[in-house]
């Protein structure tokens, strides 16, 4: 399709864009803070916030526990000293059959988890956490998905 000529100009191309032509809005993290009493089991949910779709690329964690454990907890906090599952709310889809171990999804922040395949949240979807416990102490755990905010309107095939 071409658009009209002005004052001499060549004719302007317009071309269908596609997902990896959207202009990224924004790096942006989502924070989900859970605390353990030892070996429990919880269900949580980052709501994903209404003005824009999330482009998960990363995800890392912190936890109180793995941060001064030495040697006490052991295989424990090499597994992240959690297990976790996590469902794209908005689709319903797990991303895992099961729990896995934190540290096969999160990294550090220093050195965060890539994700081998972008994952789109949609707006004003969720993202659901099945977490468990595994050092059998107290621990408080952040897990955090770092990427980039999508604009509603602004890609192909998303509202």
């Amino acid at each position: 399709m071409q658009l009209m000529r002005q004052a001499g100009q060549a004719p302007v191309q317009i071309m269908p864009r596609k997902l990896g032509d959207v202009m990224i809005d924004e790096f942006f993290e989502y924070i989900l803070t859970v605390v353990f009493t030892g070996n429990d089991n919880q269900q949580k949910v980052i709501p994903i916030q209404a003005d824009a779709h999330f482009l998960c690329i990363a995800s890392y964690m912190n936890s109180s526990v793995a941060s001064g454990a030495g040697t006490f907890l052991g295989a424990c906090v090499n597994r992240g000293g959690s297990l976790v599952q996590l469902k794209d709310g908005s689709t319903s889809r797990d991303l895992s059959n099961a729990q896995v171990p934190a540290n096969t999804l999160f990294g550090s922040a220093q050195r965060p988890f890539i994700w081998p395949f972008r994952k789109i949240f949609r707006a004003n979807g969720y993202v659901s956490f099945n977490v468990t416990d595994t050092t059998g102490a107290a621990q408080t755990v952040d897990y955090v998905l770092g990427g980039f905010k999508i604009p509603l309107g602004s890609a192909p095939g998303l509202p």
